[in-house]
């Protein structure tokens, strides 16, 4: 939730639009790490927007916060990955499990070579 709250309070220093926001989950909002926190549902009054990465398919904004990933190494969670990160315009951020580092600097490593 710290990681969050510092990338919701650089945003709002840059006096960037809420409704430029989309916190994207692999969860309904209700059941995120981050529904039951004060401050990100009061930006969310404000116009921050939440949705599930599956809902949001073929919708973009300008920043993308992408959470409640809770693994990557099945083919549907690679799916959704794929799918949330794609969605930002101009700024992607990514809140992981710090046991899931690994696995993603992996998969990086693994689909960027298949780029060039």
């Amino acid at each position: 939730i710290k990681a969050l709250h510092e990338i919701l309070e650089n945003i709002l220093d840059r006096e960037i639009l809420l409704n430029k926001v989309t916190l994207l989950s692999s969860k309904r909002f209700e059941n995120s790490f981050a529904s039951d926190d004060t401050y990100v549902n009061q930006l969310t009054s404000k116009g921050l927007k939440v949705s599930t990465i599956q809902a949001y398919k073929g919708l973009e904004n300008a920043i993308v916060i992408l959470l409640d990933l809770d693994e990557v190494s099945s083919n549907q969670m690679q799916s959704l990955l794929y799918v949330g990160i794609s969605r930002d315009q101009q700024e992607l951020y990514l809140i992981l499990n710090k046991n899931l580092e690994a696995a993603v600097s992996k998969l990086i490593q693994q689909n960027f070579t298949k780029l060039q």
